[in-house]
């Protein structure tokens, strides 16, 4: 198949086992799929380092990974499972994309045509996993896809407030307790969250402190209530990576690194800082620093980009509204990512004069307000 594939294509010649695909891997690829597996690795570490851990991780929990899967990647699965690298112009990308993220499928480009490998260990398990009771409790796609999403969204749902997202856009209603097995179920299938006490948590809120912390800051704030595209959207992605702001931010970095090994960790770290609301100069300067990277004389210019990227992306402390989606508030401070210090919100709607809510120092009228009535 000689035609342009939008896939994370490994140049070459296909491999057979799991080390081998992963060790085919540059290292950036390897660092994506820890983070998607919530397996924790060094950058500092070798590839050969990085495979054996992945390997490890893959192998132990590849049967609840089909577990968590839906109809047509089971298909999908089935149908490649035990057979030789063949050429894929019949495969879909989603159906690859989602195991490709985990480690689970590789694709080679080998003179221009494309080979997907599973490799053999896991082919081994496939058929076993998918005659025993895994097929049976093959998830709902629409159950994993709001469970995945509200993840992204939040940060942390509890279960009836993933019961009320679904039923608001769905005839089939969910119960609470429904939608509380729902969620612990998928939990366990994934490596990205974790569910506790009636809440689904992403792994990057890490351990009771932290989401203490979290339930602290969020307590007061109601939770925003996603459409059915926004939905759709997150349950693919934890954020919009095609935004005029986060290409800004990348393009910023990338320029500015020799090694882009160290500029992909450098803007993983400062998004997962943003993400989960830890963002502060002096974390990202040290970040910076410990991969070669100086801002000197470009601090402002630095610092007015992030502010963009957070003004403009789901904010868990905001409950999963944008800072300009979000007008009401109980006295909740919001973080100013510029100076680092907090505010009080304004109580009620904002109004066009006062400062905006995302921290910028900018009137509103002339930041998240713009154009707005």
């Amino acid at each position: 198949m000689k035609e342009k594939v939008l896939l994370d294509c490994i140049k070459g010649e296909p491999k057979g086992g799991l080390i081998e695909c992963l060790m085919s891997c540059k290292k950036k690829k390897l660092i994506e799929i820890a983070q998607m597996r919530g397996t924790n690795v060094a950058v500092s570490w070798t590839k050969s380092k990085m495979s054996e851990k992945l390997s490890q991780d893959i192998l132990e929990n590849f049967k609840d990974d089909i577990a968590g899967l839906d109809k047509n990647t089971v298909e999908f699965l089935r149908s490649m499972a035990g057979r030789p690298a063949k050429d894929m112009s019949d495969i879909k990308y989603e159906e690859y994309k989602n195991l490709e993220k985990k480690g689970s499928v590789f694709l080679y480009n080998l003179n221009g045509d494309i080979y997907p490998v599973i490799p053999k260990e896991l082919s081994t398990m496939i058929e076993d996993a998918l005659a025993g009771e895994v097929v049976e409790n093959v998830k709902d796609d629409q159950h994993i896809s709001y469970t995945t999403a509200l993840v992204n969204i939040y940060g942390a749902c509890r279960f009836d407030q993933f019961a009320n997202v679904w039923n608001s856009h769905n005839r089939e209603k969910l119960t609470l307790d429904e939608a509380k097995t729902c969620m612990e179920t998928h939990a366990s299938s994934q490596g990205a969250f974790r569910y506790e006490d009636g809440c689904i948590i992403s792994n990057r809120i890490k351990g009771e402190q932290e989401y203490s912390e979290f339930l602290k800051k969020v307590a007061k704030r109601p939770y925003y209530m996603p459409t059915k595209t926004e939905i759709s959207f997150y349950s693919k992605n934890e954020f919009d990576k095609e935004s005029l702001h986060y290409k800004k931010f990348e393009s910023f970095v990338k320029a500015r690194c020799e090694d882009q090994n160290h500029a992909h960790y450098i803007i993983s770290g400062i998004l997962d800082m943003c993400i989960v609301e830890k963002y502060t100069y002096e974390a990202a300067e040290m970040l910076l620093e410990e991969n070669g990277f100086s801002l000197e004389g470009e601090k402002d210019e630095f610092s007015k980009i992030i502010t963009d990227l957070m003004s403009n992306m789901k904010r868990w402390a905001l409950r999963g509204a944008m800072p300009s989606q979000f007008t009401r508030a109980n006295e909740v401070p919001f973080l100013d990512v510029l100076s680092m210090k907090h505010k009080q919100a304004v109580q009620g709607k904002v109004g066009r004069n006062d400062p905006c809510p995302c921290g910028s120092k900018v009137k509103y009228k002339k930041c998240c307000g713009k154009g707005k009535a």
